[in-house]
């Protein structure tokens, strides 16, 4: 069943979804459309990625999830249909002209990331393959679409937002650096990933410290801009329970610990934090 949640890709889906989660918490409005179109859109485009790389995936890579999606073509195909239909009726539900503006950048990054084209002169054949990019798209497009997305529909933008867009975007990179990692020996070199630039310790320990940064930043959230005390504590204790993940992650673990526990970290913190919000 695991598997199944993960590989649909409705488990990083909800992980997304979780991120706008911390957003709307943050400034007390919570409109569950948005979040459930974040998850079927992101489970969608997931899928839309993988239906149209299967062909170029490299199975020599020993890691069981690109190897199930090549085995599985009707099944990614099931999913981005059903995905692409949950998030259609999400989206009439909150539609609006500002939702349709808002949502055409990360719409032309999602939809031309896996395309790729033929160029003699350069290694840039993708924005997946740009060297040094591929990371900080994700990250920063994650950000986007959970921080300046529901902040310019529900509330409005300030310092504070746009700190927190730029502090979420090295928060998720610090999660999406451990993926990178275990992908060194199968990865072009060309790429220049940051564990190819800097080598794999480097790197881990890159991913820590952007972890402990947002914590830092959470602090300075609670004392300057006086968020609640239980939305700081919440996403405290779920970040140290990614830090200690990212820690100890190694390429010889399974693909569930990246795709289930790693991806799984800002869905943890959203469960505390509605825990929390019970509680206090």
């Amino acid at each position: 069943m695991a598997k199944y949640v993960v590989y649909s890709n409705l488990w990083v889906g909800i992980a997304v979804g979780a991120f706008s989660l911390f957003t709307m918490s943050s400034f007390s409005t919570i409109n569950v459309g948005f979040i459930l179109m974040v998850i079927f859109s992101t489970a969608f485009t997931y899928n839309y990625m993988r239906f149209v790389q299967i062909r170029g995936y490299d199975l020599r890579n020993e890691f069981s999830f690109k190897a199930w999606v090549a085995g599985h073509r009707s099944e990614v195909l099931l999913f981005m249909l059903v995905f692409g239909a949950l998030t259609g009726l999400a989206f009439i539900e909150i539609f609006s002209v500002e939702l349709i503006l808002l949502m055409i950048l990360p719409g032309i990054i999602s939809a031309a990331y896996p395309l790729s084209f033929k160029n003699p002169f350069s290694s840039f054949t993708s924005l997946r393959t740009a060297p040094g990019l591929k990371m900080f798209l994700i990250s920063a497009t994650w950000s986007y679409v959970t921080v300046i997305v529901p902040t310019v529909l529900y509330d409005a933008l300030s310092l504070e937002s746009v700190l927190e867009f730029l502090m979420r975007t090295l928060l998720i990179l610090a999660l999406v650096i451990p993926f990178d990692i275990r992908d060194v020996p199968y990865d072009d070199a060309h790429m220049k990933t940051i564990p190819q630039v800097i080598g794999r310790d480097q790197a881990r320990q890159l991913s820590m410290l952007f972890i402990l940064l947002y914590q830092v930043w959470l602090l300075v959230r609670l004392f300057v801009f006086g968020d609640p005390v239980f939305y700081t504590i919440a996403l405290l204790v779920g970040l140290e329970i990614g830090y200690w993940l990212v820690r100890y992650s190694h390429r010889e673990h399974s693909e569930l610990y990246f795709s289930f526990w790693i991806e799984g970290v800002p869905i943890f913190c959203g469960v505390l934090l509605m825990v929390g919000s019970l509680v206090f």
